[in-house]
Parts: structure tokens; sequence; C-alpha cells
């Protein structure tokens, strides 16, 4: 299977972080140092030549995590979107059992 970033969920997240275009988000990555260039970003979404060093540079600059961008990667939250699944609960308290 090959995982690559799906042009939805970015579009989404873009948005959220206030992006309007790959441009726009090689502008905010350069300023905060990140390594992402237009034609990166690009590359990412089109062919799943991506590495995990350019893949959490892009969610850092998206405040969000790999499973929020990539189909099939397990703990995504992208609302509206009926692939979601995740991976993590809340801690639940554990039952001591009785003793009568």
């Amino acid at each position: 299977m090959q995982l690559t970033v799906d042009r939805e969920r970015l579009a989404y997240w873009m948005k959220r972080a206030g992006y309007h275009n790959y441009r726009d988000m090689a502008y905010g990555a350069k300023a905060r140092g990140l390594t992402l260039s237009e034609g990166t970003i690009y590359k990412m979404v089109e062919e799943p030549t991506w590495s995990a060093t350019r893949l959490q540079a892009l969610c850092d600059l998206l405040g969000c995590t790999p499973a929020d961008l990539i189909p099939g990667w397990y703990g995504g939250s992208v609302p509206g979107n009926g692939d979601v699944r995740h991976t993590h609960a809340a801690p639940q308290p554990t039952e001591e059992p009785q003793i009568a």
C-alpha cells in the first residue's frame, strides 16, 4: 500500500492553519525554519516520495499529525471524513474486583 498525502485532507488543514496555497505554506515554513518548498509540498501530494523529515515538517507547519493527512495511517481526525480511526482513548479507571 502506498501512503500518500490526501489532497482533501491537506486542504482542510491548510485552511485551518490559514494557508491558501502551497506557495503560502512554503513561505510559512521558511519563516519557521522548516525545509519545505512549494515543489516539495506538491510532490508529497502527487507521489509517495515524502520522507519522515518532510512529513514531520509539514505536520509541524499545519499543527496536525501524519494520520490527519494520510488515509490508512491510524489516528487521523478530519471532521466529516468517514475514514477517521483513532488508536488511543482517554485512560479509563480499572475496576477493582469486589471481595464479598
